[in-house]
């Protein structure tokens, strides 16, 4: 949970949700209010990270998703990013972003090493993968490891590492 909230996105979102509360009240109240500053924003984000019931929300949120742990086939590795946990919704939703962490159909991806990666499944859309809670399983094909190893680099905000040099693998990722 607090490996979340100290992310740029997270980051971002306190000063979205900040600015969009200032908005509401300025049009309710005909005060205008002036716009959250960065600044602001790291407040609000550093004061969510100290705040035990914020915390207690995020992983109560979390434990309530299937946990499965994947190991990378021999003589792969997982990458991270500075941005390294990557959200992917599977239910579509018109008016409103289905990428929460309490979302149905999300899926969340965070490596802990090289070689282990934790996936986070919503339960009821990833009905199928309840069988597989708090279980360890090997990645079988490299398909599967450029779909986590993809989410690494197109979410990452400046940089993606990985243990080897893998320049053109990443140029691949990209062309698909």
């Amino acid at each position: 949970a607090i490996q979340y909230l100290r992310t740029k996105e997270s980051l971002l979102f306190a000063l979205e949700m900040s600015d969009a509360i200032k908005t509401t009240m300025s049009k309710r109240t005909g005060i205008t209010l002036k716009k959250t500053t960065l600044e602001e924003a790291k407040q609000i984000q550093h004061e969510a990270i100290m705040d035990l019931s914020v915390i207690d929300y995020y992983a109560k949120t979390l434990f309530k998703h299937t946990w499965t742990f994947w190991e990378s086939p021999q003589n792969e590795s997982f990458w991270t990013s500075d941005n390294p946990i990557v959200r992917r919704a599977h239910v579509v939703n018109s008016w409103r972003s289905m990428n929460r962490l309490d979302s149905k159909g999300v899926e969340i991806h965070f490596p802990i090493s090289s070689k282990y990666m934790l996936c986070m499944f919503e339960q009821e859309y990833h009905a199928t993968h309840r069988p597989y809670d708090n279980t360890l399983h090997s990645l079988k094909s490299i398909e599967q490891m450029r779909y986590y190893n993809f989410g690494q680099v197109t979410h990452c905000t400046r940089f993606s590492y990985n243990s080897h040099d893998y320049n053109k693998e990443i140029e691949d990722l990209i062309k698909h």
